[in-house]
């Protein structure tokens, strides 16, 4: 038996017999917003005063270190999980006085956050104009509202970067990939990042760099190209 109250994370690799028995337990999606609270029911039926007074035990699929630290079972055998972070998401296994034949649900925690960084974000720079594209590979669980792009120079060695500025417009629509930022001076680095927001905020932020042509080099690609058209 498991003293009262015990939680244990184990990995349900080292328990013969649990992968079979819990292939037959019907799954519970359970949504939390990151840094919330959460309490979990190990059934979703009432449980009755004998069980009330029997042992449970959660059993995570994989271990977290320092999870156990905000974790508890209430009274009513519920798990509950205090500011939750990403690394609480996973699935769960509930069973009462220790019996494997005893499961009483599988639950699969998954914790919305503010969208990841986007990805595959680069620079098509021209002399006085530059074109930032990106890729999203995921929202953090609910829809992106915006992306957001500034850009600022470069600064050199020692020197204290400027603030950054807006590209318009200050809230691009969800459904883009690319934006553009204009009146840029030649032959110029500049730094710029974009991000996405949901409604639990801004994103991870991405930074690039970006060289902008000088215009006697965009002048011999444009006489070179009028030579092949010729």
């Amino acid at each position: 038996m498991v003293a009262h109250g015990v939680i244990l994370l184990l990995l349900l690799s080292i328990l013969p017999g649990w992968q079979e028995v819990l292939g037959m337990v019907p799954v519970r999606i359970v949504e939390v917003d990151v840094g919330q609270n959460l309490t979990v029911a190990c059934t979703t039926h009432d449980i009755s005063q004998s069980s009330l007074n029997s042992n449970v035990m959660w059993v995570r699929e994989g271990r977290k270190d320092g999870q156990i630290q905000r974790m508890k079972i209430e009274p009513n055998k519920a798990l509950e999980l205090v500011n939750v972070s990403v690394d609480d998401a996973g699935n769960y296994f509930c069973t009462i006085d220790n019996d494997v034949d005893a499961v009483k649900t599988k639950i699969n925690i998954q914790v919305k956050t503010a969208p990841p960084a986007l990805h595959n974000v680069w620079v098509k720079p021209s002399t006085i104009l530059a074109n930032i594209l990106w890729e999203v590979t995921g929202t953090g669980g609910y829809p992106i509202i915006d992306f957001t792009a500034e850009y600022r120079l470069k600064p050199k060695a020692e020197e204290e970067p400027e603030n950054w500025k807006p590209i318009m417009p200050t809230h691009i629509p969800p459904n883009s990939r690319q934006i553009d930022v204009y009146h840029l001076d030649p032959n110029t680095t500049y730094v710029f990042r974009v991000w996405a927001t949901n409604k639990l905020g801004r994103g991870n932020i991405v930074e690039v760099e970006g060289h902008t042509h000088h215009i006697i080099e965009e002048l011999g690609m444009s006489i070179n190209l009028v030579k092949v058209i010729i």
